[in-house]
């Protein structure tokens, strides 16, 4: 009984103990906040990357995954999140859910109100910076996917 307590005990030690950095090729490396709450939903939830040198920052990036108000997951977006740190290793990396819509709520405002909480939560954490906006559109399933830069 006591050696399944020690195997269960450093299970737990190991499972808790989840990586809190990123590392690519060329030293590029990020620090990770997972699940970060921006508002009392539960799917109101963002993932931070956050470069190394963070008097190097030139902006943010804010990625909002498609699936038309309805469906996704910032999850999906998590391989083209990593690919973009790697292009521009001085920038850091917001990937968001929202609160979908369903068949008991509109689809806005609470989605659009959800991103504007969710950057102004972003701002915040890098001192209180303007947003400019760009764009990046995902066709996969005829989805649209927006990416807000914030500009330091």
């Amino acid at each position: 009984m006591k050696k399944y307590l020690f195997l269960l005990f450093l299970l737990i030690i190991f499972l808790s103990c989840k990586e809190k950095n990123i590392t690519f090729k060329d030293g590029i490396f990020f620090k990770i906040e997972k699940n970060i709450s921006y508002g009392k939903n539960p799917s109101q939830k963002l993932d931070f990357y956050i470069p190394e040198n963070k008097d190097s920052i030139k902006g943010i990036f804010v990625l909002i995954h498609g699936g038309g108000w309805k469906a996704g997951d910032k999850s999906n977006l998590t391989y083209f999140t990593f690919s973009m740190m790697e292009k521009f290793p001085d920038y850091a990396f917001a990937n968001i859910n929202y609160r979908l819509a369903d068949n008991h709520s509109f689809i806005l405002p609470n989605q659009t109100d959800d991103i504007d909480n969710a950057l102004e939560l972003v701002s915040k954490k890098m001192w209180g910076n303007k947003v400019k906006a760009a764009i990046y559109f995902d066709r996969k399933q005829c989805r649209c996917t927006f990416i807000y830069a914030v500009c330091l």
